[in-house]
C-alpha cells in the first residue's frame, strides 16, 4: 500500500511539473486579475497579470523551482521524522528498561527516589539459582529477578518484556554459554522450572 501511494505522489509530482507551462501562467493570470480588483493590491496584482501573460517560461519556471524546493523539503522532514521513530522503537525493544541496580544500601534507595532524573522505580525479588542444560552437564550460578507483570507493567516500554508463565529471560551471555535452544532446568529457593 506505501508503495501505491509513493508511485502515486511521483506520478503527481511530474505531471505537475510537466503541465506547469500549460497551467501555471494563465492561473497566476487569472488570478493577477482577479486581486487587481482589491484595494491595495491594484498596481502589484496587475503587475503579476501582466508579466505571467508576458513571460509565462519564467513563471513555470519559478513555479517548478519553488514545488521542487517544497517537495525536497517536506521528504527530508518525514523521513527523519521517520527515522527517528524507528529508532525509538529499535532502542525500546533492545532496552525495555533504562537501568537495573542490584544490592543498593537504603541510602543509596533514597537518593534514587530523590533524583529529580528518575521517573520512577520499583522493588524486584532476587534469588540466587543454578541453571542446569538438557545434558545435565553444564550448570551455572544465576542471579534470578523476578518481576510481577502487573505490578511492574509501567516501568517497561513494552509488555514483551516479561516472559510468558513457565518462560525465563536470560542475558545473551547466558544463552551463549548454555547453548541457543537447549532445554534448561532452573533451581531457586526451592522452586524448579523445567
Amino acid at each position: 500500500m506505501v508503495v501505491v501511494g509513493v508511485l502515486g505522489a511521483m506520478t503527481m509530482f511530474l505531471g505537475v511539473l510537466l503541465l506547469a507551462r500549460l497551467v501555471i501562467p494563465p492561473l497566476v493570470g487569472w488570478l493577477g486579475a482577479v486581486l487587481s480588483h482589491v484595494p491595495g493590491l491594484g498596481m502589484v496584482a496587475r503587475l503579476v497579470s501582466e508579466n505571467a501573460r508576458q513571460v509565462p517560461g519564467r513563471t513555470a519556471a519559478t513555479a517548478s523551482a519553488l514545488l521542487i524546493g517544497v517537495t525536497l523539503v517536506s521528504t527530508f522532514t518525514i523521513g527523519a521524522a521517520t527515522a527517528e521513530r524507528l529508532l525509538y522503537d529499535e532502542l525500546d525493544e533492545s532496552f525495555p528498561v533504562d537501568g537495573i541496580a542490584v544490592g543498593l544500601s537504603e541510602a543509596d534507595q533514597e537518593l534514587l527516589a530523590e533524583d529529580s532524573r528518575v521517573e520512577s522505580t520499583a522493588e524486584l525479588g532476587i534469588a540466587e539459582g543454578t541453571l542446569t542444560g538438557a545434558d545435565q552437564q553444564e550448570s551455572e550460578l544465576v542471579t534470578v529477578l523476578v518481576a510481577d507483570p502487573q505490578s511492574h507493567a509501567d516501568m517497561v516500554r513494552h509488555s514483551d518484556f516479561f516472559p510468558e508463565p513457565g518462560e525465563i529471560s536470560m542475558s545473551a551471555d547466558t544463552v551463549g554459554q548454555m547453548g541457543v535452544g537447549s532445554s534448561l532446568t532452573l533451581e531457586a529457593e526451592g522452586s524448579r522450572l523445567p
